[in-house]
């Protein structure tokens, strides 16, 4: 999921729903540096997230072993801590974003879970 879906489905969310596995900050991702990781946080509303995942958005970011990258709305995310690397089980797919969703209570039906959302 790159930056601008993951933004569009946390606009369509409550802002106070609480996620018990969600995220924080938004740092350059070990695995490429060039990619966004979420900061995993426990019991993290929407607003949270949404205010760090917009913040990302144009952010310069320095890499794990140096470099600057930009990070942009088609930059893929990942949920991760600094220094982590946990190859394909950081990234933030459709199926581990409905995975969260369904933890915080969000229904299965819910425009935030669809496939495709318009951004």
């Amino acid at each position: 999921m790159n930056l601008k879906n993951l933004t569009a489905r946390l606009a369509l969310l409550d802002p106070d729903t609480l996620f018990p596995q969600g995220f924080g900050k938004a740092i350059s991702w070990r695995g490429s540096y060039d990619e966004i990781a979420f900061i995993p946080d426990e019991n993290t509303d929407v607003q949270t997230m949404h205010a760090h995942a917009l913040a990302a958005n144009g952010k310069t970011m320095e890499g794990y072993k140096g470099g600057n990258y930009e990070m942009g709305p088609l930059t893929p995310c990942n949920i991760a801590g600094y220094g982590c690397y946990g190859g394909d089980d950081d990234r933030l797919t459709l199926w581990r974003w409905r995975c969260m969703c369904a933890l915080a209570g969000v229904p299965f039906d819910h425009p935030a879970m669809a496939d495709e959302v318009s951004a």
